[in-house]
């Protein structure tokens, strides 16, 4: 994931929004945007909670789905990621030290948590989350895209 400087953010959200439905909504902020497709990832703000979702950008109209119920769990479970990435920061460190099914499933089941999701599915292989995050990250084995 990359963050975006405060000017590349509203440059993007100008892009983004618009009135109908499917539209960019005016109450959602751009922190960034996954880098296996680009697609944004960003805050509701009309809920205190600030609920982090990405929507497929390309689609014709943007369709929301839920990474964290909160913007804390979010930063929480990427603080996890980060850690648990540590001598697996690129493919040769990844090859020497890939992460064992049971630190894989650990860690999925932790991100779950953090994020509040009740879907364990959601941080399973091929998840939003973990495609976008940890594969990004260079954390996990060889994934299988949708």
């Amino acid at each position: 994931m990359m963050l975006r400087s405060v000017t590349e953010r509203v440059k993007l959200e100008r892009i983004l929004r618009g009135i109908n439905e499917g539209d960019w909504n005016p109450n959602w902020l751009v922190i960034g945007h996954e880098d296996l497709c680009g697609d944004p990832i960003f805050v509701d703000l009309s809920h205190s909670t600030l609920p982090v979702f990405t929507a497929a950008h390309g689609q014709d109209r943007w369709d929301k789905e839920l990474l964290a119920s909160t913007f804390g769990g979010f930063v929480l479970a990427l603080n996890e990621v980060d850690r648990i990435s540590k001598n697996r920061r690129n493919p040769v460190e990844l090859k020497r030290n890939p992460l064992s099914p049971g630190e894989k499933e650990t860690l999925l089941r932790q991100i779950a948590a953090m994020t509040e999701s009740s879907n364990l599915e959601f941080g399973r292989a091929g998840s939003k989350f973990e495609r976008r995050n940890m594969e990004v990250a260079a954390v996990t084995t060889k994934q299988t895209t949708p």
